[in-house]
């Protein structure tokens, strides 16, 4: 449905489908929206292309390091050239969350068909915790994808990560210090889609002892 002879309304949707993660990996699907770019007429569908496309491996680790050159919170060393060199878990940690930590947080769930991004992505309604949200077909720039990911990672304890922020508001577990979850409980604890969230929250105790020790983080 990305060839030049398929229906447009079809490539129109093929085109957003393909940046499902499973899809956007593909190498066939990103030779195919490669080809697709050149002959597509519609700029929309060119557009959603170009979007997919920026997230194979080579583009992506040269647009995360342009962010994190930027960033505010940058923990890797310039070199005489200018550019920042990323450790290979870091990438692999930001592609993970790119992969299925945001789409998650976007799915809507079918209990009230409510996602996680619909009150924290709406900039002001949750300003304890405001999100950037994707696009309508599931894209994040890289710039906004890594504020989110320092937003998160600052909710992961990392001296007791199972009573992180994280982990805790989505099952609706307070303290005595704080509300509970204006959005109720979303998960049950051994939901896919919690197991996510947590297998994420767990792998910064690696990553931000190495790289973002400095920083604190909201417990």
């Amino acid at each position: 449905q990305l060839a030049a002879d398929a229906h447009p309304d079809n490539r129109r949707e093929a085109v957003e489908l393909a940046n499902k993660t499973a899809l956007r990996r593909n190498p066939e699907v990103l030779t195919a929206l490669e080809s697709l770019v050149e002959y597509e007429k519609d700029d929309s569908i060119v557009k959603n292309a170009r979007k997919v496309i920026s997230q194979n491996r080579g583009t992506f680790v040269k647009d995360l390091a342009a962010a994190v050159k930027v960033d505010e919170f940058q923990p890797f060393p310039i070199g005489n050239d200018g550019t920042v060199t990323l450790p290979e878990d870091f990438v692999q940690d930001v592609t993970y969350f790119r992969d299925y930590v945001i789409p998650e947080m976007t799915k809507v769930l079918r209990g009230d068909e409510r996602s996680c991004m619909i009150c924290h992505g709406e900039p002001g309604r949750v300003p304890s915790m405001e999100l950037h949200a994707p696009d309508r077909v599931g894209f994040l720039p890289v710039d906004k994808l890594l504020k989110n990911y320092h937003i998160l990672r600052k909710r992961v304890n990392l001296n007791e990560v199972a009573n992180s922020r994280l982990l805790r508001k989505p099952l609706n577990v307070q303290t005595a210090e704080e509300e509970g979850h204006q959005g109720g409980r979303r998960y049950q604890p051994m939901d896919a889609g919690y197991q996510i969230l947590k297998k994420w929250a767990y792998n910064q105790v690696d990553v931000q002892a190495k790289y973002f020790a400095s920083n604190s983080n909201v417990k």
